[in-house]
């Protein structure tokens, strides 16, 4: 990453609150408690559309994403589900083996009770507004503007509200509930050979709009405008992100109300879209809630992956025990089918992002694949001769990583199987394989 952990921490437990803060529990309490008795309904994907949407209802309850559990589920319902359960639903189940595998994680010492729901927790895509935004992905639009306004009104608490360490290093957070709009008028004005102002201006009227949603300030560069040329305004030094605050910005260059600022936005979303095996890394356990569909996704499969990279797989609480009884063969086929390559993914873009994330973490080698050939004619003199010509791409192999998830997922389900072997030994009396239910073997 690009940023340190602390400031990653900062910017990313601060966009996810945007959910969190108002999805505790109703007393209070802690972001498990409130998770363990959410609505099931809440396992059932929805695409988020703003702040007070379903999908954003979410009970994600977060506002420190750095030391939690980071808890990583497949939202489709697995074929077959009807076949091997026939009274209960598949969110129902889901909600069952999520309450139960947080009581497990936290007597196990593996993190504080701080939850994060994959990239549900994320805020919504920013899209509208005036100029138009679309695109809101790292592989999209990444940057918004630029927009130019006035030194008062950058520090009016309606534009930074959300920003609270204003005098620190990190993300300039904007959170917009509603549209945000700006209106002003610019006094451009001519400057002679010896920087001496005119006393004419031309105003220039400036008027935006930003929908709603999380922003974070890119860039920042002090406007010409008023009595300010154009070559004083290149001799301030811009605002960059994440090396301070933007009022800091603003103090140290002595800045007045009157100036004008230009500023480029980054949408929040998609910068922790491109902090996402940092974002993993920040936490000390992953609780996999994991059906035999788990590893056809490609977005469950990379943050296991990842995660077992980057903090060992014995950081990871699997959460199966209501699945894996009587759909054990599925299970043993999803292992074996297993393969980055086929991996589903809802957002095409989504699976450019992840691909490169494995390429990069496990050093996954490219080769000049021939997938075909075709006919070229030349003509040689007199004649037309017909030629063969391969037709070649680029494919990276993700085989090592097929196996080291394959690896570690085996060892997981054989260590749940053997726990809970033990369990039905002691407290039931009930011999079980010994061959942990077959991963052994």
């Amino acid at each position: 990453s690009a940023c340190p952990g602390d400031r990653l921490q900062d910017g990313c437990g601060r966009a996810n609150a945007a959910q969190g803060e108002a999805n505790t529990a109703e007393d209070g309490g802690p972001p498990e408690i409130a998770l363990a008795i959410a609505d099931p309904q809440v396992w059932t994907f929805t695409e988020a559309q703003g702040d007070e949407d379903a999908a954003s209802r979410r009970p994600n309850a977060i506002f420190d994403c750095g030391g939690g559990l980071f808890l990583s589920h497949a939202w489709d319902e697995p074929e077959n589900w009807s076949k091997y359960f026939i009274g209960q639903s598949f969110q129902t189940a889901k909600q069952l083996q999520v309450s139960t595998a947080l009581r497990r994680a936290l007597p196990r010492n593996l993190a504080r009770p701080r939850v994060w729901v994959d990239w549900a927790c994320l805020p919504s895509a920013v899209s509208g507004g005036s100029p138009n935004i679309e695109g809101d992905h790292p592989f999209g639009n990444t940057s918004f503007g630029p927009y130019c306004m006035t030194v008062k009104a950058l520090k009016d608490p309606g534009f930074l509200q959300s920003t609270t360490n204003r005098e620190g290093s990190g993300y300039t957070m904007l959170h917009f509930p509603t549209d945000y709009a700006f209106t002003g008028t610019m006094q451009r004005r001519k400057f002679d050979e010896a920087g001496r102002p005119e006393k004419q201006t031309e105003p220039s009227q400036v008027d935006w709009q930003l929908p709603p949603g999380w922003y974070y300030v890119q860039s920042a560069c002090v406007v010409a405008e008023g009595f300010v040329s154009e070559q004083a305004a290149q001799r301030m030094e811009a605002f960059t992100s994440r090396r301070e605050q933007i009022l800091r910005w603003c103090l140290r260059l002595e800045l007045r109300d009157e100036m004008w600022v230009e500023l480029k936005l980054g949408s929040l979303r998609g910068e922790c879209l491109l902090l996402t095996e940092p974002l993993l890394a920040l936490h000390d356990c992953m609780i996999a809630v994991a059906p035999w569909n788990y590893f056809d996704r490609l977005w469950p499969l990379c943050e296991w992956a990842l995660f077992c990279a980057r903090q060992g797989p014995d950081r990871i609480q699997l959460a199966v025990d209501a699945y894996i009884g009587p759909s054990l063969a599925e299970y043993h086929r999803a292992i074996r089918r297993l393969s980055v390559s086929k991996a589903c993914c809802r957002d095409p873009r989504d699976r450019k992002l992840l691909l490169g994330l494995l390429e990069r973490c496990f050093k996954c080698e490219a080769s000049l694949v021939t997938v075909g050939y075709r006919k070229q004619y030349a003509e040689i003199g007199s004649a037309i001769q017909a030629q063969v010509m391969p037709e070649q791409q680029w494919e990276v192999d993700y085989s090592r990583v097929d196996r080291y998830v394959r690896a570690t997922a085996i060892a997981l389900f054989a260590r749940e199987a053997a726990v809970a072997a033990c369990w039905l030994r002691n407290a039931v009396g009930v011999d079980c394989d010994e061959d942990e239910c077959g991963w052994g073997s």
